[in-house]
């Protein structure tokens, strides 16, 4: 899946200071907003056809954490 701008977003998110590209890969740029008063942040993803069509058939989505703590989160499908 692709992140993507969206209207209510605020900022891009990038990597973090310590980030090690030749350990973990490219980290680029997360369009997001960030909600003050829920003490959220948002990030918009459209799947490719391909993943559509997995999603369609059965397929799961995949979330990956960089890091030795969980933080919560949360994924939806919206229109």
């Amino acid at each position: 899946m692709t992140p993507i701008s969206f209207d209510e977003q605020t900022t891009v998110l990038g990597a973090p200071p310590d980030w090690d590209a030749a350990t973990h890969g490219p980290c680029e740029g997360l369009p997001c907003a960030y909600d003050a008063d829920q003490h959220q942040w948002r990030s918009v993803w459209r799947p490719s056809w391909r993943e559509r069509l997995a999603l369609l058939f059965g397929g799961r989505v995949h979330l990956w954490l960089v890091g030795s703590a969980h933080p919560p989160v949360m994924i939806e499908a919206r229109r």
